[in-house]
């Protein structure tokens, strides 16, 4: 499973484009959510400029819970963005988009583009550590990675289980979910649940 913002099934035309290389004028290709690309000329690695992280666009109860839990906004935003990142290296390496794999790769990518956007250390450090272990809920237990998996979870719930089954996903969201606000809005997305898939 991907996220929908980094599944090509989603993209639009112009999602992979062409950059010309800032040292050598060499044509790199981008995808629109790789962070950087080495020019495979004169292999001078640069920063996308027209990163997009469309996966944001489907994860809206990032900033809805993190506010109504008082998290802290920048954190759980970036880790919103970023949380994906790893996927293409991890496919690049290992052939794989695994879990694990995510967690090993994500984190290098993410803290090169928030360093270079001049986000403070501590900012970066608690992103890293989130997108280190998305996929492992357990290992660490801040507010803000508790946020993040319940605003993934509202996302992918729908492709991991069978939503049709009304009864087992009574059971289901109560052990899933982790903030308050999580577990609030278990009724509504069981009862409602076109609104939220």
């Amino acid at each position: 499973m991907k996220c929908p913002g980094q599944d090509t099934r989603y993209w639009k035309p112009g999602d992979i484009f062409e950059v010309k290389c800032p040292k050598c004028g060499n044509d790199v290709e981008f995808f629109k959510d790789d962070p950087a690309r080495k020019c495979p000329k004169c292999g001078h690695r640069f920063l996308n400029p027209n990163l997009d992280f469309g996966c944001a666009s489907y994860c809206p109860y990032a900033e809805q819970i993190g506010r109504e839990e008082s998290g802290n906004l920048a954190v759980i935003l970036c880790a919103a963005y970023l949380h994906d990142i790893g996927i293409h290296e991890a496919e690049k390496k290992y052939g794989s988009a695994k879990g694990s794999y995510q967690e090993k790769e994500g984190p290098p990518i993410a803290k090169e583009i928030l360093d270079k956007l001049g986000w403070r250390e501590e900012v970066v450090e608690e992103v890293c550590q989130i997108i280190g272990n998305h996929h492992s809920p357990g290992k660490i237990d801040t507010l803000n990675f508790k946020i993040l998996i319940d605003a993934d979870w509202l996302v992918n719930l729908k492709d991991e289980y069978d939503i049709t089954d009304k009864e087992k996903l009574k059971k289901l969201i109560p052990k899933i979910f982790l903030t308050d606000t999580g577990k609030k809005w278990q009724k509504r997305f069981i009862y409602d649940l076109n609104t939220i898939v």
